[in-house]
């Protein structure tokens, strides 16, 4: 992520909220698979037979679908893809391809935050709606 942030080029305040959106969606991915632990945006709890395995998978593409959808309009948009890729594919995963548990947080998240977002024209990101400060 630090990476793809010094080549993006954008102002402090949305580097910081992309940075607060993967935090979130790391772990809202982990979250999913422990009932005691209460998530950001995903709601919903999954149960996996090696919860290990599949927190490291879902914490894993949520953080890759994020930021490949956050850098995508990034004058480096090439450079920034070849180290998420490069970064996906040292974990052991597939950058070209989903997971192979169609109920994986990761994949949850990301639908769901996509739903609530907008995108926006001047920077990289999407916004989540929210309280407009006075």
């Amino acid at each position: 992520m630090l990476e793809s942030i010094k080549r993006d080029r954008v102002r402090p305040p949305v580097q910081a909220r992309n940075l607060f959106h993967l935090s979130v969606a790391m772990y809202d991915a982990w979250a999913a698979y422990d009932p005691a632990v209460r998530p950001y945006f995903f709601g919903e709890k999954i149960s996996a037979k090696d919860v290990e395995a599949a927190r490291h998978e879902s914490i894993s593409y949520a953080a890759y679908r994020l930021m490949k959808h956050r850098f995508a309009l990034s004058p480096n948009v090439a450079a920034i893809n070849t180290i998420l890729d490069a970064r996906l594919t040292a974990l052991g995963y597939a950058p070209a391809t989903r997971p192979l548990r169609s109920a994986t947080a990761s994949r949850r998240w990301s639908s769901s935050a996509d739903s609530q977002t907008t995108p926006t024209r001047r920077s990289t990101t999407r916004r989540i709606p929210g309280p407009t400060p006075t």
